[in-house]
């Protein structure tokens, strides 16, 4: 088991000789981890529907890091999804009236309390 001690390194995804590897950082809280493999999960289902894709990703503690990058956005929102309960989710979109910011804030409320 590789484990990696540097606190702002959750995880990483790479592709060696055609064989796909997720290596989580076991030095962090269970609920980094699981943000970091939900992350990490994402790339890896990309990687496998597009050959020619990302073929490394680092998710870091730095949140600048994640919004400069497109694609980290896009895994940090599927591995929210995929962490939350969809019930939460779908009680908060089907809500209304309420607001596009008011949804936002409910989504990042429920980011807090399920921790990812």
């Amino acid at each position: 088991m590789l484990i990696l001690h540097d606190n702002q390194v959750w995880g990483l995804f790479y592709e060696l000789k055609g064989i796909y590897f997720i290596v989580i950082n076991g030095d962090i809280s269970i609920n980094k981890q699981n943000i970091a493999l939900a992350h990490e999960f994402y790339h890896f289902i990309i990687a496998l529907n597009d050959m020619n894709g990302l073929k490394l990703d680092v998710v870091k503690e730095d949140l600048e890091y994640s919004k400069t990058n497109e694609e980290d956005s896009r895994a940090n929102a599927f591995g929210a999804c995929l962490l939350m309960p969809s019930e939460c989710i779908k009680m908060v979109i089907e809500k209304r009236p309420i607001s596009l910011e008011d949804k936002i804030y409910c989504i990042k409320t429920l980011m807090d309390v399920f921790l990812v």
